[in-house]
């Protein structure tokens, strides 16, 4: 079915907002506890520039360090140990692209991804991932799906069908 354009703005490629929970993740307390306020603000920093890149996949190039130290006030050496940490870690960034000079958050692709993001996008999460795992080359496949979450999920429908989680009594 060939879907014409009713009129309005045509989907950008690059959100316009990041998705921040109210609740931040445990990993990012982490980061807080190591760098305090300026481990948050770096962690801020890229979702914002994450986000506005290209398939949200932030490149670790001059010109980023220059709009970083302009934007931010954050150094590429304050920026690099707290990267660093966070990958190594905590695990927030993949550390087989960051070798690469690159960033990237499978749960930042995840959380736009489940909001719905790119429901009406040229690219959706899952070609952004195809290319993000071709360039990763040799190693595991990330996944839009949540490990934990499918693990739980596998283990609650092996479940019988007279099974229950709640107590029976005795």
């Amino acid at each position: 079915m060939n879907k014409t354009n009713k009129g309005g703005r045509t989907p950008d490629n690059v959100p316009f907002y990041f998705i921040l929970l109210n609740n931040r993740p445990p990993s990012w307390n982490f980061v807080f506890k190591r760098f305090d306020h300026l481990g948050t603000a770096v962690l801020l920093a890229i979702c914002e520039y994450m986000s506005r890149s290209k398939h949200f996949q932030l490149r670790l190039d001059p010109a980023f360090y220059a709009l970083l130290e302009r934007d931010h006030k954050i150094t590429k050496e304050q920026f690099t140990e707290i990267v660093e940490y966070a990958i190594s870690e905590v695990g927030l960034y993949d550390h087989f692209l960051y070798r690469r000079g690159s960033l990237f958050s499978i749960d930042l692709l995840r959380n736009y991804h489940n909001s719905g993001y790119f429901r009406n996008r040229k690219y959706k999460a899952a070609d952004i991932l195809s290319a993000i795992n071709f360039l990763r080359e040799k190693e595991p496949p990330l996944t839009l799906d949540d490990e934990f979450e499918s693990l739980m999920n596998s283990l609650g429908s092996s479940k019988s069908e007279g099974d229950s989680d709640e107590e029976q009594p005795l």
